[in-house]
């Protein structure tokens, strides 16, 4: 026999916690843009914005996803160009070419004691001297340049060797 009406017993409910989840870095939606900080954290690399994953798991990602801050700044990054754009890329391998020969000509020069004056002199006249050379033609290695290779190159590549 009750003595009077039953209270209903009262559920306390339960608290699910999400992780992390490493499958979303290989997701193709998130993977260009997603970072695990840790179990329970992740962070946007375009936006720099770090979100929790604990109460609210993938939906936490996808709510960022569809965020007005992360979806004008990847139409800023989609509408920028790359600085690559602007270099040439057919004179590279060229260039690299004119470094080499005019690390050598100021290498040998500094070996035998010239000074940069006689650099100067020497490459000016072997581009007239070897004026079929397309090479020989695009060296140009006054003494302010022969002196910041020497300074900055040459003599920390020879500090290095030596220590």
């Amino acid at each position: 026999m009750s003595s009077g009406p039953s209270k209903p017993k009262i559920r306390k409910k339960e608290d699910y916690v999400s992780h992390f989840q490493d499958a979303w870095l290989e997701n193709v939606e998130y993977k260009n843009w997603l970072i695990k900080i840790n179990e329970e954290t992740g962070k946007c690399k375009l936006c720099w914005v770090t979100f929790t994953t604990k109460h609210d798991g993938e939906k936490a990602v996808k709510t960022h996803m569809n965020s007005i801050k992360h979806k004008r700044m990847i139409q800023n990054i989609n509408s920028n160009q790359l600085l690559t754009t602007f270099i040439p890329q057919e004179n590279l391998a060229e260039n690299f070419k004119v470094a080499i020969a005019e690390m050598s000509q100021i290498y040998h020069s500094v070996s035998h004691h010239h000074s940069y004056l006689s650099i100067d002199c020497g490459i000016k006249l072997n581009s007239k001297i070897y004026d079929d050379s397309k090479l020989s033609k695009k060296i140009h290695c006054g003494r302010t340049k022969s002196e910041s290779i020497v300074k900055n190159v040459l003599a920390s590549k020879f500090i290095e060797m030596v220590l």
